[in-house]
């Protein structure tokens, strides 16, 4: 036969105070604990939005800048072709100027010429001429005059 020794610990009944923690209080937190949760979902679901926002606006910025450089792009193509047209036309021009410039002496030269032949047509002096008198080419004229009388 064997004994078996129980040692109880009895209680001195000094405890420290301490709210109850009947069902109400657990109601309470539950309660708590489910807003917080509600409130943060509705804060995750607000930033979520939010970033969604600021993803649109990125990309339409990101849109905008893409058009920009594509309009850039064609204004430097077409800044490239309006200088290379001006080089051309100061080419041409340089040669159009010289050709001009040929033009304009020898019109010079004829204008001179001209000026000279008229000069020497008007310049009779040189011409041994002696003025006519036209009169004896004239027709004699005969006036009759009627008179009656009633």
């Amino acid at each position: 036969s064997g004994f078996v020794i129980l040692f109880f610990q009895a209680e001195d009944g000094i405890r420290d105070a301490q709210e109850s923690r009947g069902l109400g209080d657990v109601y309470k937190r539950q309660n708590q604990k489910g807003q917080l949760e509600k409130d943060l979902n509705e804060d995750i679901l607000n930033k979520s939005n939010e970033i969604a926002q600021m993803k649109d606006i990125v990309q339409e910025r990101d849109e905008q800048i893409l058009q920009l450089q594509n309009e850039l792009n064609l204004k430097s193509k077409e800044i490239e072709a309006a200088k290379s047209q001006l080089k051309n036309v100061q080419d041409n021009s340089e040669q159009s100027i010289d050709q001009l410039e040929q033009k304009i002496n020898k019109l010079q030269q004829e204008n001179k010429d001209l000026q000279d032949k008229l000069l020497s047509t008007q310049n009779y002096k040189d011409l041994d001429v002696q003025s006519v008198s036209y009169t004896h080419l004239t027709l004699p004229t005969i006036y009759s005059v009627q008179i009656s009388v009633v």
